[in-house]
């Protein structure tokens, strides 16, 4: 008896647990069904082996929701805000979202810094850090790079006819491939890129439902319900398309699932997700399905595409013929070492890739002279300037890392300077291959040189005019 009731005991206590996980988008149907339907619209030009992984990609579509137990903590609580972006949670002056995970989480934790010290309730403060507005888009793109680093290595290998690495990095691709579904899938359900996510919040003119349950009965109930095929969804999707800028195509993504909110609320309130549902109701569902699937497809492409090209090596970049190149000498100082991150607008980036354009980042070194007729105007930067002491510069084929390591002060210029406080002017230009003129306008960077040392500083440029 004593066993028996602790058996019960435990069931009854499994059974609170497992209602009490947090669904993920879709439910695992639907999460494979959005990876089984962009595998099946991949065009003839993907490796075979995509369509060969077809039922392996879907399996995967709902792995991250396996991650989400409480029983492995440490991994559920990592991953959880990649599911989701609270969109409306977002600081309306915030601006463009950086590229970088980190980036993005300093700016939120600098504005939830101010709006405590401006007197703000910390409960609405607290709704402003990133683990409460969600890192959904960055999760999908740091996937989407490792797919592309995957992609590479399967060409290589076939290139160099390695079977056993190719296989290996096949394997590594329909991973990422069917990971990164799960999170694109996510954001095509427009409840996970809402504050409305598990009933209205706020200001409710409308009526819409307010009680908790209409994320998992949409996403999940009636996905099994009405018993949704891939027959359904694949006369929805297109062929999928190269996508320029990625980073830039997927927050349009998500900026039209969020626009699907209220839409989602006003069919619920109307009875089209009831029962059976009505003809608007399996639409909307199957729309939503489908714009998973599309933007997937397209992702998976894009990937395939950009691992064609192999990217310049940041490590080992030819070092330019500047005067920071004459032979070293004991005197000489090492100047620190830095990186620039060089980012372009999508109409820079087209621009640049079709003229076969270079890009050229300068770091321009200076001081403050000691008072001298004779001073060598010749070593740097031209007549009329006393303060130069050296010139780097690096070359990239279109935006990225530009590494600044191993450059000298040359002692000839730096004795003629009063101390040792050096400044560090950054330009960034066009390399002129293809035109006379400079084809970018750039941020520029001005600062101490120490300040920089081992730091990395981001630039930003788009076209003239544009």
């Amino acid at each position: 008896m004593r066993h028996a009731l602790r058996c019960t005991a435990v069931l009854v206590c499994f059974t609170l647990l497992i209602a009490q996980l947090p669904a993920g988008a879709w439910g695992s149907e639907g999460h494979m069904l959005i990876n089984r339907v962009a595998a099946q619209k991949l065009p003839k030009s993907m490796p075979d082996f995509f369509a060969a992984n077809a039922d392996r990609l879907a399996w995967l579509g709902p792995e991250p929701d396996r991650w989400r137990n409480p029983h492995e903590l440490a991994l559920k609580r990592s991953q959880e805000p990649d599911h989701f972006f609270n969109t409306e949670d977002l600081p309306a002056d915030f601006g463009a979202l950086p590229a970088d995970r980190y980036a993005f989480i300093h700016m939120l934790d600098d504005r939830h810094a101010a709006a405590i010290a401006a007197g703000m309730d910390k409960k609405v403060a607290d709704r402003m850090l990133a683990e409460h507005i969600g890192l959904q888009p960055y999760e999908v793109m740091e996937i989407y790079g490792r797919l592309v680093v995957a992609l590479r290595e399967y060409r290589h290998a076939v290139t160099e006819k390695d079977v056993k690495r190719q296989a290996n990095a096949q394997q590594n691709a329909i991973f990422y491939a069917g990971w990164m579904g799960h999170y694109v899938a996510d954001a095509s359900q427009p409840l996970h890129m809402s504050i409305h996510y598990d009933g209205w919040v706020g200001a409710n003119p409308n009526g819409y439902h307010t009680e908790r349950g209409i994320h998992s009965y949409f996403e999940t109930k009636i996905v099994k319900d009405w018993n949704v095929q891939a027959k359904d969804i694949m006369p929805l999707v297109k062929e999928p398309s190269d996508l320029k800028d990625p980073w830039a195509a997927y927050q349009a993504y998500m900026k039209q699932t969020l626009e699907q909110v209220e839409p989602l609320y006003k069919l619920e309130k109307a009875g089209a997700f009831k029962d059976a549902g009505t003809a608007d109701g399996h639409a909307y569902l199957n729309t939503r399905i489908a714009a998973g699937a599309q933007m997937l497809s397209n992702l998976w492409y894009t990937a395939w595409v950009d691992s064609a090209t192999d990217p310049v090596d940041p490590f080992n970049q030819p070092k330019p013929a500047t005067v920071s190149d004459t032979k070293k000498t004991a005197a000489d100082t090492a100047a620190p070492d830095f990186i620039v991150n060089v980012s372009l607008s999508l109409k820079a980036k087209s621009r640049l890739a079709d003229s076969k354009e270079t890009v050229i980042v300068a770091a321009y070194i200076s001081g403050n002279p000691k008072p001298s007729p004779k001073l060598d105007k010749k070593m740097c930067c031209g007549e009329g300037d006393n303060s130069g002491i050296a010139t780097f510069r690096r070359e990239l084929q279109g935006e990225g890392l530009a590494m600044f390591s191993g450059n000298v002060l040359p002692m000839e210029r730096t004795k003629q300077m009063e101390n040792d406080k050096y400044e560090v002017l950054i330009n960034v230009f066009s390399g002129r291959r293809s035109s006379n003129g400079n084809l970018l306008y750039c941020d520029i960077y001005e600062g101490e040189l120490d300040s920089i040392r081992n730091r990395t500083i981001p630039i930003a440029c788009k076209l003239i005019g544009e």
